[in-house]
C-alpha cells in the first residue's frame, strides 16, 4: 500500500478534490506504512483538524504564516507523539513478556 492509498491521504485528497501531492527536491511518500505509522498518522490528522476548527477557517490560502506553521507543527508533532506512544506501549508489552 502505497500513501495514496492510506485512509488519511485519501480523506485530504477527498477535501480537496483536483489537488496533486508533490513531493519537491526527490522527496518520497511514505510507502508501505505499518500498522503504527498508520495510526499515527489518524492521530495527526485528527489533531490537524482540530487545528482547523480552532482557527475556524479551512482556507488554507487566508491563513496567516503562523496559522501555516502553527497547522504543520501541530500535525508533525501529533505523528511524532504517537509513534512515541506506540513505541512506548510495545516496549512495556515486551518488558512485562521478558519476566
Amino acid at each position: 500500500m502505497s500513501t495514496h492509498d492510506n485512509p488519511v491521504m485519501q480523506a485530504i485528497a477527498a477535501a480537496f478534490p483536483g489537488s496533486l501531492i508533490k513531493y519537491p527536491n526527490g522527496g518520497h511518500a511514505l510507502n508501505n506504512p505499518n500498522s503504527a505509522e498508520t495510526a499515527a498518522m489518524i492521530i495527526a490528522g485528527q489533531r490537524g483538524g482540530e487545528y482547523v476548527e480552532s482557527i475556524g477557517t479551512t482556507d488554507f490560502a487566508n491563513w496567516t504564516p503562523h496559522q501555516w506553521d502553527m497547522f504543520v507543527s501541530v500535525i508533525c508533532g501529533g505523528y511524532v507523539d504517537a509513534i512515541y506512544q506506540i513505541e512506548t506501549e510495545a516496549h512495556f508489552g515486551v518488558s512485562k513478556i521478558r519476566l
